[in-house]
């Protein structure tokens, strides 16, 4: 399955994650007219957000801590996604979203030189380049979700297992590997 791209593939890049000698970008700017939607690229948990900023961003601009109104999801324990300078912030703090569901529209807010989405992918609270989710060259980490479905499935076959005579470890193994790599 595809990557859920932020913007559904609508907009440009106008800057790339980068770390150089007394500049760091870490994130991914996408340039958007005002009112795209912006799409969660996997299901989770808002872990925070902010909205009520006014939409004429600027440089220096410190509302919403410079980011305008935005919104944080936390989709496992150690991925977390961003989405800043939003013009409008659909879900709230607490919210659960599913992936490919509208979390807001792009916008001018907060520290900004024009409309764009600014888009960054944390992993272990740590901003990594999101080039490489953002055009399928490797899948985003495992969520909460998919991670229960795969113990799920694991625990379902273990017990089907049991009933239908498979009792050694080598058996066992061979089933939860093919379960994994399967799902």
């Amino acid at each position: 399955m595809a990557n859920q791209h932020p913007t559904n593939n609508v907009g440009i890049i106008s800057s790339g994650f980068y770390r150089s000698s007394g500049a760091y970008h870490g994130a991914i700017d996408f340039a958007l007219p005002i009112g795209k939607p912006i799409y969660a690229v996997e299901s989770g948990t808002v872990e925070a957000h902010n909205e009520g900023c006014p939409e004429n961003g600027y440089i220096n601009n410190p509302c919403g801590n410079y980011g305008g109104n935005w919104v944080r999801i936390k989709h496992s324990a150690n991925f977390k996604t961003k989405s800043l300078h939003l013009a409008k912030v659909f879900v709230k703090t607490g919210e659960y979203v599913k992936r490919g569901q509208e979390i807001g529209l792009s916008g001018n807010s907060g520290s900004s030189t024009g409309p764009h989405l600014h888009f960054a992918v944390l992993i272990n609270d740590v901003q990594v380049d999101p080039s490489s989710y953002i055009n399928n060259q490797k899948p985003y980490p495992e969520t909460d979700i998919s991670q229960k479905k795969k113990c799920l499935w694991v625990c379902y076959l273990s017990l089907l297992c049991s009933f239908g005579g498979f009792t050694t470890t080598k058996e066992s193994t061979l089933i939860q590997d093919w379960t994994i790599s399967s799902i």
